[in-house]
């Protein structure tokens, strides 16, 4: 530091002006890249099939540690809501040639749905032989999962 003052020691004046200059050194940390790596972390730690609800992950930042005049090290935490996935299989298998209320209660009972299924049956260019119960061939069903509705209802507490 070097301070100068005006006017100098022994003049009068009626304002005195301190100029001084100082140096410092700092250290930052890219806390976006940290929070990008956590992310990552995350996702390589998911089971296979799971997928993240993006609207519930956090970053919670840790301790910040100076390691050398270079280097600096934190911890940071990823946290996030998984929807863990269906059993395709399972639930073609489970409503086998069952009616469709009756399929849509058993699918309820059984697993957490956003709302009832819908179970439709086709095909519709057929008009004069309309199946009344779900096919007993598990190809032949077709089940489709909305992702988002069980996000949202993930999401309430």
């Amino acid at each position: 530091m070097s301070p100068t003052f005006t006017p100098f020691i022994g003049e009068v004046s009626p304002e005195l002006t301190l100029s001084m200059s100082a140096q410092a050194v700092g250290l930052a940390v890219n806390s976006g890249a940290g929070s990008e790596t956590a992310l990552a972390r995350l996702q390589d730690a998911m089971p296979p099939g799971t997928r993240l609800i993006s609207d519930t992950i956090r970053f919670i930042p840790g301790s910040v540690t100076v390691e050398d005049p270079r280097t600096v090290s934190f911890d940071i935490t990823a946290e996030g809501r998984l929807l863990r996935p269906v059993d395709v299989r399972a639930i073609r298998t489970t409503v086998l040639g069952m009616d469709p209320d009756e399929a849509a209660n058993l699918l309820e009972e059984r697993y957490q749905l956003a709302r009832r299924p819908d179970i439709m049956l086709g095909p519709d260019w057929l008009p004069y032989i309309v199946p009344t119960n779900l096919p007993v061939l598990p190809w032949r069903i077709r089940v489709n999962v909305d992702w988002d509705a069980a996000s949202k209802l993930a999401m309430q507490p």
